[in-house]
């Protein structure tokens, strides 16, 4: 089975195709544009990637689907649809960051 990857990005943020906007480019955090350039280049085993706005309302569904998918506890589920931040990072269907990583501290996550 594929993973799936659930960038939610700032409000600020334009998508995929700006550049260091919104919060995410201070203080040398990467934005959610460069972890998802990073993710599509080197990390072919993630079919499903998607950067999505917390303001979009098929964000709960497709946190469910995940939820079923990787068929994760009833406790995390819920504790991921209630408690993610702006902006986040969901792995199959739970929470592995609140906020944006580095590259570098994206892939030691991976390698857990």
């Amino acid at each position: 089975m594929k993973n799936s990857i659930i960038l939610i990005k700032s409000v600020g943020e334009s998508g995929v195709s700006s550049c260091c906007s919104g919060v995410d480019g201070l203080n040398g955090k990467d934005t959610v544009k460069t972890l998802y350039d990073h993710i599509k280049e080197n990390h072919s085993e993630f079919s499903d990637l998607d950067i999505l706005d917390p303001r979009n309302s098929f964000l709960t569904f497709i946190l469910i689907k995940d939820f079923f998918r990787f068929k994760v506890p009833f406790l995390t589920a819920l504790k991921t649809l209630f408690s993610y931040s702006v902006p986040s990072v969901i792995v199959n269907g739970q929470m592995a960051f609140k906020g944006v990583p580095t590259v570098e501290e994206f892939e030691v996550f991976l390698k857990k």
